[in-house]
């Protein structure tokens, strides 16, 4: 396996949320002193900008629910110290334009181009059927809880995307792999659990080390399983003061990586 940088992008804020839709790599990274959020848009085989911070109207109380057919769909906050979602936004991706809004629904999940969304009662929520690209109301029957409940888990199942691949957290104590376990002979201290893409031909790891009290390193490799050969390495955070989890992950042929907080680095995955 050969993994290689292919291209970075760095912000002036932190990235809070990474999303990919078809050809497009989509960052929201915000201020982490008043909370305002900027949103960019990248070719994701290139790394080519599309959109660079770009901002809505409510610049704070915003945040990514979730990307259908290069649709992202946005949930608005009450109040910036009041995370309850109401409110939607869903912008277009290709045109990069807002095509419908609403102030007062809260979007659940979309399934077969309908955006299932409610209003919070007493003590049940009120469903509503849209059309998912207009915002146009769908006639439905009444629908029930159980119903509504069915129709999430099909939605989850067809949205389920195998070519994203997260790592798993485990103490190192219980890494028995002795190729990942040769990281020990020359990181006495580490602290916390590691995270760990397991791929076929090699593992990808990342851990904290301590250099001092209150002070960690923050390391990533990528190493061969046969002969345990470093094929990438990279400081993820010279100083952090806590462990820094979501740091990285697979998708497709791409691994990705964020350093210091507000640099996304692609690194391409390719055969000898």
């Amino acid at each position: 396996m050969k993994l290689k940088k292919k291209y970075s992008a760095a912000f002036r804020r932190d990235i809070w949320n990474i999303r990919i839709s078809g050809e497009k790599l989509i960052v929201e990274n915000r201020d982490k002193n008043d909370g305002i959020a900027f949103f960019s848009i990248f070719d994701l085989n290139t790394g080519k900008s599309i959109i660079e911070d770009f901002q809505f109207e409510e610049k704070r109380t915003i945040g990514i629910n979730l990307i259908y057919k290069n649709i992202m769909f946005l949930h608005l906050f009450p109040k910036p110290d009041l995370p309850i979602q109401r409110g939607i936004i869903a912008f277009d991706l290709n045109s990069g334009q807002t095509i419908w809004s609403h102030p007062d629904l809260i979007l659940s999940f979309i399934y077969e181009d309908n955006a299932y969304c409610y209003t919070q009662g007493f003590e049940e929520r009120n469903f509503l059927i849209l059309n998912a690209f207009t915002g146009a109301t769908q006639p439905h029957e009444d629908i029930s809880s159980e119903k509504i409940n069915k129709i999430k888990e099909y939605a989850d199942a067809a949205n389920f995307d195998p070519d994203y691949k997260f790592p798993d957290y485990i103490e190192f104590s219980d890494v028995k792999d002795p190729i990942l376990q040769s990281i020990a002979a020359k990181n006495d201290k580490i602290i916390g659990p590691v995270q760990i893409i397991n791929e076929r031909d090699f593992f990808v790891i990342s851990w904290h080390k301590e250099i001092f009290p209150g002070s960690l390193v923050h390391k990533l490799s990528a190493l061969d399983k046969n002969s345990g050969k470093t094929l990438f390495s990279e400081i993820l955070n010279v100083n952090t003061p806590r462990i820094i989890p979501e740091a990285f992950f697979i998708y497709k042929n791409s691994l990705f990586i964020i350093k210091e907080k507000n640099k996304i680095i692609n690194i391409r995955i390719s055969e000898k």
